[in-house]
């Protein structure tokens, strides 16, 4: 399977490199996922949009984080 038709989304991240959300953001995103961060108040995130929920998502989502 190729990890970037897999797509991944991680409630509770941020933008803070030291806290887990964010590093599991840049991992993932180093290993091909498609990532979809998860925020009520951010806009950008390591250059990707953030939703505030889960139902604005507008893409199918494989894998919740």
């Amino acid at each position: 399977m190729s990890n970037q038709n897999h797509s991944v989304a991680v409630l509770g991240a941020t933008p803070k490199p030291e806290r887990f959300a964010n590093k599991a953001i840049r991992k993932l995103l180093g290993h091909g996922f498609n990532v979809v961060p998860v925020h009520p108040k951010l806009e950008i995130i390591e250059d990707l949009p953030v939703y505030s929920t889960l139902a604005e998502i507008p893409i199918p989502i494989d894998t919740l984080t």
